[in-house]
């Protein structure tokens, strides 16, 4: 049986696993993960410029959704734009107008997740001398994949860590990992550090297990335990 908890105390440890709010027990925990087990991570190289270009028009036409209140505002220092396909699970079909390709490619991607509160799909776009402070994800259900798609030069500080071990973004390969591991990120450079950022299945959590997850989510929210928007 999962186990849900709020918890502080397991969010010091920088080198385990531990979500701050829903624990499935029994998965593999690992910080990062290699692309090549990953067969999707070859089709977004092979559709960068494509996912960069619906970026460019998606940040032109639009603002950021980041949403005020969420428990990430409280963790970022400087400015970090959200333009979101998924949040919260729900699906943004307004995205799709400018990012067409974007969204068939995520649907694309084998167990994108959806559904729960705990996912997420949008562009992250952290400005100049941002970062986002050391936290945990909500839960270890899913793995994070950073696209990234604008990189200061190679020259400036920016990096990604995840349980103390920091790598750099590199435009067009992607980087996944396990966000229910202590992890933070920075941008000193010069200029925007854009990643097309989406949640996925862990591997482990089998398709009848996902749908007694988002069976008893949507439980939840119809018994009022939770609210709609949560």
């Amino acid at each position: 049986m999962a186990n849900v908890f709020q918890s502080t105390i397991l969010r010091t440890s920088r080198h385990r696993s531990s979500p701050s709010l829903f624990s499935l027990p029994g998965l593999t925990a690992r910080p990062w993960h290699r692309n090549d087990l990953f067969e999707f991570t070859d089709i977004l190289k092979s559709n960068f410029d494509t996912i960069r270009n619906e970026y460019d028009a998606v940040a032109l036409h639009s603002k950021s959704d980041y949403e005020a209140g969420s428990n990430e505002h409280k963790l970022h220092k400087g400015e970090w734009d959200w333009h979101s396909y998924i949040q919260k699970g729900e699906k943004n079909q307004t995205f799709r107008k400018h990012c067409p390709k974007t969204c068939e490619l995520l649907d694309s991607i084998p167990g994108l997740m959806t559904k729960i509160p705990f996912a997420y799909a949008f562009f992250s776009t952290l400005h100049p001398n941002a970062s986002i402070g050391a936290h945990t994800g909500p839960c270890n259900l899913r793995l994070r994949c950073h696209f990234p798609l604008y990189v200061p030069n190679d020259n400036s500080d920016i990096g990604l860590r995840v349980a103390g071990e920091i790598k750099s973004w590199k435009e067009g390969e992607p980087l996944i990992f396990d966000d229910s591991f202590v992890h933070d990120a920075w941008n000193r450079g010069g200029s925007e550090r854009v990643v097309l950022l989406f949640d996925f299945w862990h591997p482990e959590v089998h398709l009848d297990e996902r749908e007694e997850i988002v069976a008893m989510f949507e439980k939840a929210r119809e018994k009022g335990w939770m609210s709609s928007s949560s």
